[in-house]
This record gives C-alpha cells, structure tokens and sequence, in this order.
C-alpha cells in the first residue's frame, strides 16, 4: 500500500518546519487520513505500519543532518 502523495506532503511540510519533535504532530495529522482511506481493518494496519515506518525513516535522516549541523 502506498502513502498518498497528500499525505506525504502533509508529512514533508510538518518534518520541514524544524526537528524531529515535529514527529508527533505529523502522525496526528496524517494518521487519520490514512485511516479514513482504509476500508479494512488489515488495510488500517498496514497503512499505520507504513506511516510508522516513514516517520522512523525520517525521524533517522533527521538525527543524521542534526548530528552534522
């Protein structure tokens, strides 16, 4: 399943606005999006695991370009 591009640009607007202490708030944000483009409680699942696995992503590339600064 894939991350609608809304979405991602939900996540690339709230991870740009500074650190990773931006992750909580993008989850709020994007999480009920997915939610509610899911039609089974397997597809809300896999939607979630997707979008914690992005945010991980991000929240990894974040703590590298911090530990450069």
């Amino acid at each position: 399943m894939e991350i609608s591009s809304a979405i991602q640009g939900e996540l690339s607007t709230t991870f740009g606005k500074s650190s990773s202490t931006n992750l909580i708030e993008a989850l709020d944000l994007a999480q009920p999006q997915i939610l509610s483009n899911s039609n089974t409680a397997k597809d809300k699942l896999t939607a979630t695991k997707e979008l914690q696995k992005l945010i991980q992503q991000k929240e990894v590339k974040n703590e590298k370009l911090t530990h450069y600064l």
